[in-house]
């Protein structure tokens, strides 16, 4: 349990049960709302979380769950988690509709409004697109012209079939291609025609960037990755959320998902952060990292998460806890 306030109406807690097996897991989920219910019905303004977790985990993993949980910012639900650490599909509940407001940190938001195409920009990776042909070609660290056009025609061709699949989808999107809006100095973001961007999310419109071959002031040219592109797009926008979504359910350490990294971290879980799985010339997982560490210093919290696991996107984009969080130590 974890108290805050000093009446009632701003309690907040975890209720954790040990699981003893995979067939557990459903059961725990359906009796930990019959008690999220009842406990409402005594506490309606309160604040609670129900956990099913593995019997077989030690207490310090126990710890950093609850950890992790109690600084999300959603109540109210129960979820369970495979002896893997994988957390499962919520079992909802909806809130309690007379909550009174409070500023306890555990108070759940008020109910999203369907995000719609002026909430989200969409920067996607250029992926085996971009990579094989940057590398054939040598680039950044050559400056080659047959490679630029190479490289920004195959993640071009990348990026109009996500616009065409979100279109396809009822959604309202447009294509923004980085190597006709920006200039790099020293292969970092240098100018950035945002005005565009700007008006689209005005119109209603989603743009959707992505990883892209630039020029560059002092190297002719380079590359500016989605991993550069999210800060940089966060700041100039002032994004309440920002979420990095990839195929792994966080930073992982010894197959562990860290609830949170720090800077001051960075030294004791540097030999745990491999590069991509394929070809990438963007650094990898501890390029990801240290771009967001960077837009953390600046008191922008962001997360790392499994994108390719059914509603993460959705719960991410709700400011859930769905992978690491990556902010600062205080």
């Amino acid at each position: 349990w974890a108290g805050h306030g000093r009446d009632r109406a701003d309690l907040c807690g975890l209720v954790m049960r040990a699981v003893t097996g995979a067939a557990d897991q459903g059961t725990d989920l359906d009796a930990g709302s019959g008690f999220l219910k009842s406990l409402a019905l005594e506490y309606p303004t309160a604040d609670f979380k129900w956990l099913a977790l593995s019997g077989a985990w030690s207490p310090e993993r126990w710890a950093d769950v609850a950890v992790q949980e109690l600084q999300c910012p959603r109540g109210g639900l129960a979820y369970a988690y495979t002896e893997e650490g994988q957390r499962l599909a919520e079992a909802a509940l909806p809130w309690p509709p007379t909550a009174v407001p409070s500023t306890s940190p555990c108070r759940p938001p008020p109910v999203p409004q369907p995000l719609g195409p002026d909430d989200v920009v969409l920067v996607h990776g250029a992926g085996s697109f971009g990579h094989f042909p940057a590398k054939k070609y040598g680039l950044p660290h050559e400056f080659n012209r047959a490679g630029l056009r190479v490289t920004h025609s195959c993640v071009a061709k990348l990026n109009a079939k996500v616009v065409e699949a979100l279109s396809l989808a009822g959604v309202d999107c447009l294509p923004v291609h980085p190597l006709s809006c920006l200039l790099l100095r020293d292969g970092r973001i240098h100018s950035f025609f945002m005005e565009p961007i700007k008006e689209m999310l005005k119109k209603g419109i989603m743009p959707v960037l992505h990883g892209d071959v630039a020029m560059d002031a002092t190297r002719k040219a380079g590359i500016v990755s989605g991993d550069q592109l999210v800060p940089y797009l966060a700041k100039a926008l002032a994004a309440e959320i920002v979420a990095m979504g990839f195929d792994k359910d966080g930073v992982l350490v010894s197959g562990r998902t860290l609830p949170m990294v720090t800077r001051q971290m960075l030294p004791d879980i540097e030999y745990a952060l491999g590069g991509s799985a394929g070809v990438d010339v963007t650094g990898g997982m501890r390029g990801k990292l240290l771009e967001l560490l960077d837009l953390a210093d600046l008191g922008i919290d962001s997360m790392i998460f499994n994108a390719s696991m059914e509603g993460n996107i959705a719960l991410a984009l709700k400011g859930e806890c769905v992978g690491t969080r990556i902010g600062r130590a205080n």
